[in-house]
């Protein structure tokens, strides 16, 4: 379950776990998804892509959304009014094994009949712990749960079912540990600069190095550099087992907010290229100009000798154009005396512009938790 611990990360920092039941605290994250319903339809179709079977449940309480997710009941409720009626028709066995016996024996076999009974004789004969997980469930009662701490490095191991004889293969079977490494980057607010992927065979272990040109938290990225990297790959010996492990990680840059188009998704774009084509050449084989280091002597001096450059050229320019347009009206005033133009005063008859411009003017199952906010 770490695995998908760690891979829920992806969608909100709040995770914990119950038994086979991650819960995911997703109040203070709908807008960045654009609401509840894409959230929930952005984690199914995650979901999908692994090839994880989950049963997506959504309640203002945490044992709520664990006890519909375990049942199989996919639904998504946001009311607590409306919490009830999703909750009574469950079973009574979601409660410990000595409370449900007991409220078998007396004919309560759902939630909502066990809290039909008088609550002092339900106390006693089930227990006051089964009563308390009742009112956690049904909001009556605050519900904490501990956070899944993240681990403080990533290194996640994924057993194969059947060894694997050809590396390309190894692409589907290792997005999940890329799944579960980009949302543990998310989490941590955090990009992976160089990542090792450890095949583990009878005669060994191979290791792949994955190098990026900036910290990133970007699956297809990662992913698409894997590839590269299996695609030319011979196996010397069937995989057993994978493992990924985060070498280097640093704090990812800031996206700016420039006025005139995106430098950063230029700088991510730039960066993909770079990565894909050393994956595919070799890193060595790869070369990017990069700017050099300047005194600030250097760079005020620089910054002068481009401001006396920029008042020449803007000086040639407006003579330039003075002199076109000039020029361009004495061969107007030709023209117009040599195509007979009508006359008045047995002058040519000249355009207005032409005459201003001749005289000199200018031109121009997985349960996922919301809660209230404000609650706990």
């Amino acid at each position: 379950m770490q695995a998908v611990a760690c891979w829920a990360g992806r969608f909100t920092p709040r995770v914990s776990l119950a038994d086979d039941t991650v819960l995911l605290e997703i109040g203070r994250c709908l807008r960045l998804f654009g609401g509840l319903r894409a959230l929930v339809a952005t984690v199914a179709d995650s979901a999908a892509s692994l090839d994880l079977s989950v049963v997506l449940a959504v309640a203002p309480t945490p044992l709520a959304a664990h006890w519909l997710a375990l049942s199989g009941v996919a639904v998504v409720c946001t009311a607590p009014a409306r919490l009830g009626q999703h909750l009574d028709p469950l079973p009574v066995t979601l409660l410990p094994a000595r409370a449900a016996t007991a409220l078998q024996g007396f004919g309560a076999t759902t939630l909502g009949a066990a809290r039909r009974l008088p609550a002092a004789a339900l106390a006693r004969r089930i227990g006051a712990d089964a009563v308390c997980l009742l009112a956690r469930a049904f909001g009556e009662l605050p519900d904490p749960r501990p956070d899944f701490v993240f681990p403080e490095h990533f290194s996640m191991a994924l057993p194969l079912p059947a060894a694997v004889e050809h590396a390309p293969v190894l692409v589907f079977a290792a997005r999940r540990l890329v799944a579960a490494l980009t949302g543990w980057l998310t989490a941590r607010q955090v990009g992976v600069r160089t990542a090792t992927l450890r095949l583990a065979h009878a005669s060994g272990e191979t290791a792949l190095t994955l190098g990026f040109s900036e910290p990133i938290a970007d699956a297809a990225r990662i992913e698409r550099v894997l590839r590269e990297r299996l695609d030319r790959l011979t196996l010397t010996a069937p995989v057993e087992s994978l493992r990924l492990d985060a070498v280097e990680v640093t704090a990812r840059p800031g996206r700016d907010g420039s006025l005139f188009g995106d430098a950063s998704g230029e700088r991510e774009r730039m960066g993909a290229l770079r990565e894909r084509l050393g994956a595919r050449l070799g890193e060595a084989q790869v070369v990017f100009p990069a700017g050099a280091q300047r005194s600030p002597a250097r760079v005020r001096n620089a910054v002068q000798r481009a401001a006396g450059g920029f008042a020449a050229v803007v000086n040639a320019f407006v003579t330039v154009v003075v002199t076109a347009v000039v020029t361009i009206a004495a061969a107007s005033l030709v023209v117009a005396g040599r195509t007979g133009i009508p006359a008045r005063g047995g002058r040519a008859t000249v355009p207005r512009w032409a005459a201003r411009t001749a005289g000199g003017a200018g031109a121009y199952r997985i349960g996922l938790v919301g809660r209230r906010r404000g609650g706990p």
